[in-house]
């Protein structure tokens, strides 16, 4: 088997980045138009704020990872801090178990720290808890959310 390669979404792909997210996430089979014509601008209204990281086998997309920036307020000691956030991890069933989703994940702490961030934060389903434990991630009693939108 080909190694897995991680790396960035470069402009590329954004168009094979929409077809994957696509094929992730909805029942239909067929990707729309609107959508990889607006995700593909989604991606590049957001180049500054979100990188997308993907798990790479024989060319195709087998995986992504988010990684969404959040300047936060300066403080006496620092005017440049920041904060990450994962998002939307996926991997296709039949490369789970296989260490794609923890070297995606690995990319996306390698870049936290090369950038200085303060720390990364992810919203997780609870299947996924297990998972996001192995590769570091702690719970805080510290960190609050306040439900405001969609049902939970």
């Amino acid at each position: 088997m080909t190694q897995v390669t991680i790396r960035t979404a470069g402009r590329d792909d954004y168009a094979d980045v929409a077809a994957f997210r696509w094929r992730t996430s909805s029942e239909e089979a067929e990707v729309t138009e609107g959508f990889l014509d607006g995700f593909v601008r989604w991606m590049t209204e957001h180049e500054g704020a979100h990188t997308c990281f993907l798990a790479v086998l024989d060319g195709a997309i087998i995986g992504m990872a988010w990684l969404a920036l959040l300047p936060r307020t300066p403080s006496p000691g620092s005017f440049e801090r920041m904060t990450g956030d994962v998002q939307s991890v996926l991997v296709l069933p039949e490369h789970r178990d296989l260490g794609v989703g923890s070297a995606l994940l690995a990319a996306i702490g390698q870049r936290g720290a090369d950038l200085g961030l303060e720390r990364i934060t992810v919203h997780s389903s609870e299947a996924a808890i297990p998972f996001y434990r192995r590769s570091g991630y702690v719970e805080s009693e510290r960190l609050l959310h306040l439900w405001v939108g969609l049902p939970h």
